[in-house]
């Protein structure tokens, strides 16, 4: 029977039309010492060889903008690089990793990852290492408001396309999502859905995260999530719900790859629209792989519904409107992310 990594190592080789294409960069440039240079996706050059191993057996949050390794040359210059001998995340803890640069795992011989890496964003908290960067996503068109009610704001846009907002019945324009869609050439996180409009808008949630893992070997048993966060909720005045964040960004770069536990990118749900004075619901954050995050419910018969997060396979859900009522439109689902490996079939 074929393996699982068997399986996986193909469908990453291959690209899966949801994966971005397959290919890395050469370096660019030679240090003057090239012991202490990494190459994947991401070129990290070391102004020393790490000495320590880094082993997380409980919960632990990381903030990129500290505690990062200082770099010499290479493409590193923007992210944030913690090097050790080798990385290991227990069963049961999670490793957590918020701020705006992309996190890079870099190890000199193994990365072990049996409990949870979680680069994602999540609704209410803290977005991702390096979610919603300032360039890189296109521009949809924003969500208007007509005769007293909003449209839903569009989700983000990465891998695949987000999904629309809907349209308010007063016709309050819906947001319309990019359908610009790039192979990224630097490690980055995922792209955010956009807000409702109206006086009571629910806000657009953040895209995923960024994180690459670079070492001699790497073994993922546990969990590595770059979802994108689900969108607010309209709350008054037939407002419109947000759009969902899209999934971020999954890198590996290693000779030797066996991945038996899950890997998710995908987009959030989009939030509820506002019917009068009550809110709607808003979108959920991703929680199973393969599985779309659920929208957020309009309020009663009044507001729109959300629009469903994609996940790649299943392309991410235009938010609804309501005939017959002054409501606010829902949010469109986020789209996916991007999964890379420079493993050898």
């Amino acid at each position: 029977m074929t393996s699982i990594l068997a399986v996986m190592r193909r469908l990453w080789i291959a690209c899966l039309p949801w994966l971005a294409a397959c290919g890395f960069r050469s370096p660019a440039g030679e240090p003057a010492d090239a012991s202490l240079c990494f190459d994947g996706f991401t070129r990290v050059c070391l102004q020393a060889l790490p000495a320590m191993q880094r082993v997380i057996a409980s919960n632990m949050e990381l903030d990129t903008a500290d505690g990062c390794e200082t770099t010499t040359m290479g493409t590193a210059a923007g992210v944030c690089v913690i090097a050790a001998m080798a990385i290991e995340v227990r069963s049961g803890a999670t490793l957590r990793a918020i701020g705006s640069r992309p996190l890079v795992l870099l190890a000199t011989s193994s990365i072990v990852v049996a409990g949870t890496l979680d680069a994602a964003s999540h609704r209410g908290s803290a977005a991702g290492s390096g979610a919603s960067p300032a360039a890189g996503c296109g521009s949809g068109t924003a969500p208007t408001l007509a005769g007293g009610s909003g449209g839903g704001g569009y989700g983000g846009t990465f891998a695949t396309v987000g999904g629309d907002g809907g349209e308010s019945v007063a016709r309050g324009a819906k947001g319309v999502a990019s359908t610009t869609v790039e192979l990224p050439t630097s490690l980055r996180g995922g792209c955010p859905g956009i807000a409702g409009a109206s006086t009571n808008p629910g806000a657009g949630g953040a895209g995923g995260g960024a994180v690459e893992l670079i070492a001699a070997s790497i073994m993922v048993s546990g969990r590595v999530n770059a979802s994108g966060a689900g969108g607010e909720a309209g709350t008054l005045n037939d407002s419109g719900g947000g759009g969902g964040g899209s999934g971020g960004m999954i890198v590996f770069d290693a000779p030797m790859l066996e991945v038996t536990g899950t890997m998710m990118v995908q987009g959030g749900g989009g939030g509820g629209g506002s019917g009068g004075v009550g809110a709607g619901t808003p979108g959920a954050d991703p929680t199973e792989a393969g599985v779309g995050a659920a929208p957020g419910d309009g309020y009663h018969a009044g507001g729109g519904t959300g629009g469903a997060g994609g996940t790649g396979a299943i392309a991410a859900d235009a938010g609804d409107g309501q005939a017959g009522n002054l409501i606010g439109g829902g949010g469109g689902g986020g789209g996916a992310g991007i999964v890379r490996s420079s493993a050898p079939g």
